[in-house]
């Protein structure tokens, strides 16, 4: 399956032909993108509703064999998943009366907020999304997808500042070979950088990455802060058992932790379009459309570290 995300895409069009399709696009995805997460996350296509695949667990052995014997015969442990795609985005319609008064700049300033609406709900959705108590209409986030994959580290038994010792067990806990990201809230990511001062535990750095942003790291992983909710509160606050916190540490690609796009309109990835002043009264309505989802192919592409409080990093 091709893969693309965000930021390939916004880089697209910032080459492409100017006309006021994608330039209508190019400020929509720009948005989108100014989520750190959402703008990494790649989205393979994908025909039709979803798609079914094996997960994989535990590998069969493997090895050297003496002369007259035959190669250990045991498999690898896959378990059967399926992944289905959700219908994302949202309509904007606003008043022509108001558009007359105002120009096109009133309607762009709706697009642009419901656009950032989007934003925050697609972060939201993809640490704690749970498809049964939405009735469906979401896909499953981390905090639910980590519950079959069993890779949980406890910071502490009930409570306690951020070990790093468990974050480098995280680490390692990781597929070998490929990129891994801390996904954290903006108050995690400043604990974390805040180790820096102590050298005994300091691991961080800064990077530009492929898309010349700079990045905040530790060790192999690059940190990617999630925002505040439209209430103004962490997404991943400090709101789980006795006031913790989680953060997470991921692994994308295809075989890996990957985002799902289907095709609305014929193509593949989102889709933004305008719609005719109808039957509905005198408005003019952009609407726009994806079709999303998330999958874990591989059961060590995601750990969670639970129990982090509020409070400075220790070894």
């Amino acid at each position: 399956m091709a893969s693309t995300n965000l930021l390939q895409t916004k880089q697209f069009l910032e080459s492409a032909e100017a006309t006021p399709e994608n330039a209508q696009a190019l400020d929509v995805i720009t948005e989108l993108t100014n989520s750190p997460l959402f703008g990494l996350v790649p989205q393979a296509e994908t025909n039709g509703g979803g798609i079914f695949f094996n997960r994989q667990g535990d590998l069969g052995d493997g090895g050297f064999r003496a002369l007259n014997e035959d190669f250990d015969g045991s498999l690898g442990d896959v378990d059967p998943q399926s992944a289905a795609m959700k219908e994302f985005g949202g309509s904007v319609k606003t008043d022509i009366g108001l558009i007359e008064q105002y120009g096109m700049s009133e309607h762009a300033n709706q697009v642009n907020m419901k656009t950032q609406s989007m934003r925050i709900d697609y972060e939201r959705t993809f640490i704690k999304g749970s498809e049964s108590a939405n009735g469906g209409r979401t896909f499953n986030g981390l905090e639910n997808l980590v519950k079959d994959s069993g890779q949980v580290i406890l910071n502490h038994a009930t409570a306690g500042p951020l070990s790093i010792k468990a974050l480098q067990e995280a680490q390692d806990e990781l597929p070998p070979g490929v990129q891994s990201y801390i996904i954290c809230s903006k108050a995690m990511r400043r604990i974390i950088t805040r180790s820096e001062a102590n050298t005994s535990i300091s691991n961080v750095d800064r990077m530009m990455d492929q898309y010349g942003i700079q990045r905040d790291t530790y060790g192999t992983s690059i940190i990617i802060p999630t925002d505040v909710d439209s209430r103004r509160q962490l997404i991943q606050g400090f709101d789980e058992p006795n006031n913790t916190t989680s953060i997470y540490l991921v692994a994308f690609g295809d075989n890996y932790l990957t985002g799902l796009q289907g095709q609305v309109r014929g193509q593949y990835g989102i889709s933004i379009y305008d719609l005719a002043e109808g039957s509905a009264g005198p408005f003019v309505m952009t609407r726009i459309r994806w079709r999303l989802g998330l999958a874990l192919k591989h059961s060590r592409s995601v750990v969670q570290i639970k129990n982090i409080t509020n409070a400075e990093a220790v070894l």
